[in-house]
């Protein structure tokens, strides 16, 4: 699929297919507006191959095996430099995606 893509559409873009099961991948596009001009194709065959494909945005729910659950979490040993509201939110992306932080806490009891 990878080659396909690659001989396809020359758009100097290393294209990776990550096997998701099921006869399905997930492939990342330069820009969304070349993943949004190849959805607008119902389905096609890459060429060269026998490779039928149908191309829709991934989103978080398409794959989603369970609800995740709201949580609050404690960080300590954060240097005063990331104690700002944007470090603050960058540090608990890597969680999930924040909803809140406590900036009151933060500023009172110096707890993240």
């Amino acid at each position: 699929m990878e080659e396909g893509f690659t001989n396809q559409f020359k758009w100097n873009w290393l294209w990776r297919a990550k096997d998701m099961g099921n006869g399905t991948f997930q492939v990342r596009f330069p820009t969304k507006l070349r993943l949004e001009e190849i959805s607008n194709f119902e389905e096609f065959t890459l060429k060269g191959t026998d490779v039928r494909v149908k191309v829709r945005a991934w989103t978080h729910e398409a794959m989603a095996s369970g609800r995740l659950h709201e949580v609050w979490v404690t960080v300590t040993g954060l240097p005063d430099s990331m104690k700002g509201y944007l470090s603050l939110c960058e540090v608990g992306s890597n969680l999930g995606i924040v909803l809140a932080v406590d900036m009151e806490a933060v500023r009172n009891k110096d707890i993240v």
